[in-house]
């Protein structure tokens, strides 16, 4: 579905934690995990007060998170995913506005998925989540610094990334260019296993075997 939007919009395009845990039990299809207002302060102050993190796999908004009911929501995970060493946080959220407070709180958004498809600007990407109202998934990254990783009030980098195929989220260790990093993986039937790697410079979405 998301390619098909994807080929749709370039059509029209040329035409014109549970509180800090890695897991946690899902029962129904809206399942909640417990939130954490230290985690959401976390948020607030990183990325600014647009954005809201996803403690439900459904959130009743049109921001839907396909998720089977027997899986357990993960909307938080803490693990080494740009292979410095230090713990970061991979956080799902959503946004009406994503890319408002990028200069006030020196974040980057950045579109992986539609990288690899040769359409990366997140300035014309971003209008696709009004094409598939059941996909405006984005993923929150805090690249960790010092004894504080991830809580660090300044953090190493942050990132926010848009238009991901989201079903649920793991971290898994992942060889790339003779470097030991975490792979996100979107857990997704549409992903195929293909995940979001840090390189060294930025992130890229690649093929499930690390290459």
């Amino acid at each position: 579905m998301r390619l098909a939007a994807f080929f749709l919009f370039l059509t029209s395009l040329f035409a014109i934690a549970q509180d800090e845990a890695q897991s946690s039990p899902g029962a129904s299809q809206d399942a909640a995990v417990k939130p954490s207002p230290e985690l959401q302060a976390i948020v607030a102050k990183q990325f600014g007060p647009d954005f809201e993190i996803a403690w439900k796999k459904n959130a009743g908004t049109g921001f839907r998170y396909r998720v089977e009911k027997k899986e357990k929501w993960t909307p938080f995970i803490y693990a080494d995913v740009d292979g410095d060493g230090v713990e970061d946080a991979v956080i799902v959220a959503r946004s009406k506005a994503p890319m408002a407070g990028e200069a006030q709180y020196h974040y980057k958004v950045i579109d992986p998925f539609f990288t690899a498809y040769g359409y990366g600007d997140p300035k014309v990407t971003g209008t696709m989540a009004s094409e598939d109202p059941d996909n405006r998934n984005l993923l929150l990254v805090i690249h960790g610094a010092g004894k504080e990783a991830w809580r660090a009030a300044e953090p190493k980098a942050k990132y926010v990334m848009i238009n991901l195929p989201i079903e649920n989220i793991i971290v898994r260790p992942t060889t790339y260019k003779k470097r030991t990093v975490g792979g996100i993986d979107p857990q997704s039937a549409e992903s195929n296993g293909a995940m979001v790697v840090w390189d060294g410079k930025k992130y890229k979405w690649i093929e499930g075997n690390g290459k």
